[in-house]
């Protein structure tokens, strides 16, 4: 009712206000209520992605940001924001609704996978490495960190890598990094992770991430970056 006290003030009693007063009407409430408050019960979502999504698009407010997410999350298709909703998003035309969409999804996907990681591995996973992964833009990045950690039917890849006796060339790298190893002796063609180079250069990298996340020097001065 306070709401509609706002509009009448504006319009007076007998006016019926336009769509485009409607538009005007509802920077009055957003001015009453607050730019993020919730409207008609509806919630926002998680702000920690809103954020970062909110960095990537340019020449916008954070707040235009959260406007057009909201909408797109209570079902409004982008055409319509596009046309009918610029004043609450700025402006934003259906190219940059539509880069704003595919920001927020692949952000929001990376959220829920980091997530489940930790709810399954958190205590596997040092610190450091967790705060890695929740700055994570992609799922890319996440599956590259969470790799030495992430268990199978034989372990870690780590422990698997070194079943495969990748070892010894892992710490040849660690103790002299620009030593150059020929890994072509490694290959066993009817051996899953040592068919090729690639899978060869794979299982050392997991060892070598293995080896400095259990590093408590090198973890502590991470975490004081």
């Amino acid at each position: 009712m306070e709401t509609r006290g706002l509009v009448y003030q504006q319009y007076g009693n007998q006016q019926k206000p336009s769509a485009e007063a409607g538009l005007e009407t509802r920077g009055l409430v957003h001015q009453q209520y607050g730019s993020h408050q919730k409207l008609s019960g509806m919630s926002l979502p998680s702000n920690s992605v809103i954020d970062l999504v909110a960095e990537e698009i340019q020449n916008f407010e954070a707040r235009h940001v959260h406007e057009a997410i909201q909408l797109i999350e209570n079902g409004n298709t982008i055409p319509f924001i596009a046309r009918y909703r610029r004043v609450q998003t700025g402006g934003m035309d259906a190219e940059v609704l539509r880069e704003l969409k595919m920001l927020y999804d692949n952000l929001r996907a990376v959220k829920s996978r980091v997530d489940k990681i930790i709810e399954k591995d958190g205590n596997l996973i040092p610190r450091s490495v967790k705060e890695a992964m929740r700055l994570a833009r992609s799922l890319e990045e996440i599956n590259e960190l969470y790799a030495p950690f992430k268990k199978g039917g034989k372990g870690t890849l780590a422990e698997r890598a070194r079943s495969l006796g990748l070892d010894s060339p892992a710490q040849c790298l660690l103790d002299n990094p620009c030593k150059v190893i020929g890994l072509s002796q490694y290959i066993q063609e009817s051996t899953e992770g040592l068919q090729t180079i690639k899978e060869i250069e794979t299982g050392i990298q997991h060892i070598i991430a293995d080896v400095i996340s259990k590093d408590k020097d090198l973890n502590a001065i991470m975490e004081h970056l």
